[in-house]
């Protein structure tokens, strides 16, 4: 599938690339890409500065997303092939001090769709 990646922890380093298409895996679910916005994020992690060295290379960028369910992993019981989703950037543990006082956007554990792991600027996308 085409996919946005950056490649290298350097300023550019992006390339439209062919990979592989992600598998689903039990309690996930696979969307079917449809629109992804580009972020200030996006644009940092282009020019990488000082800061971004968290990042995980090679990356799909981009999580801003939405498209529709194209097959959903076992377990996965709320969603069905066909529903229109959006995705979510903030991949929360739901284990830490914030996570159990509803503070999933400060997690001390948070990773970040498109920076951590692949991202929605690509055909395909596997969530949980």
């Amino acid at each position: 599938m085409q996919a946005f990646v950056k490649r290298e922890r350097t300023y550019g380093a992006v390339e439209l690339m062919e990979i592989e298409e992600p598998q689903v895996a039990p309690g996930q679910v696979k969307i079917s890409i449809k629109a992804t916005a580009l972020c200030g994020s996006d644009l940092h992690a282009f020019e990488y500065p000082n800061g971004y060295e968290f990042m995980q290379v090679p990356v799909v960028l981009g999580h801003e997303y939405s498209g529709i369910v194209a097959e959903v992993g076992a377990g996965v019981t709320r969603l069905k092939p066909g529903d229109r989703v959006m995705g979510e950037s903030n991949q929360y543990c739901g284990s830490c001090a914030n996570c159990h006082q509803s503070r999933t956007n400060i997690c001390e554990n948070n990773k970040m769709t498109g920076l951590h792991t692949n991202g929605g600027i690509a055909e395909y996308i596997c969530v949980s």
